[in-house]
């Protein structure tokens, strides 16, 4: 059987039920890059909106008004937007291909999991709020993108299958 989680640091964030995805065997290798361009393309719209984009609480503002004239100041290309000081972070979530330094985490080997993240040392201190920093919850994804991600693999299961039975050999079920 397949099981599909999203995890934010030790919190399942799609619960395998709310699937319903029950497949004896199925390589999903093939879907993979889809779904992460998807993530790419969500967390993108979550730094563009300062984390308030698909139901998820927006970003505490900076706390220190001598920090952000100072991150103004040295920081100019930021703008003021949050969480990309050095747009490091946000490149290793939003584009595997650019991330300034190797730090896209996106492991699509196996045929029954996928990895998307980051190995940005400060990404956790700022989604859990540790140490100084206010909670800024990174990855977010509603129950609707939850379920947007499961159309994107059932449809891909669907399309295989009916390969399968069309003769080709998909690694889904038993050609024919």
């Amino acid at each position: 059987m397949i099981r599909f989680t999203m995890r934010v640091e030790g919190a399942n964030v799609l619960d395998p039920e709310l699937i319903g995805l029950k497949v004896a065997y199925a390589d999903l290798r093939p879907v993979w890059p889809e779904v992460s361009e998807w993530m790419e393309q969500k967390m993108d719209q979550r730094f563009q909106s300062g984390g308030g984009s698909d139901g998820g609480a927006y970003w505490m503002p900076l706390t220190s008004h001598a920090y952000a004239v100072w991150k103004h100041r040295n920081y100019p290309s930021a703008q003021g937007k949050l969480l990309r000081r050095t747009f490091r972070l946000h490149a290793s979530l939003t584009d595997e291909g650019n991330s300034f330094s190797g730090d896209a985490v996106r492991d699509m080997s196996r045929p029954d999991r996928f990895t998307f993240g980051t190995t940005v040392p400060y990404a956790l201190y700022h989604h859990a709020g540790m140490g100084r920093n206010p909670k800024r919850e990174i990855m977010f994804f509603s129950d609707q993108s939850q379920k947007a991600v499961m159309k994107i693999i059932h449809r891909f299961i669907i399309e295989a299958l009916r390969g399968a039975t069309a003769g080709f050999n998909t690694g889904v079920g038993r050609s024919k």
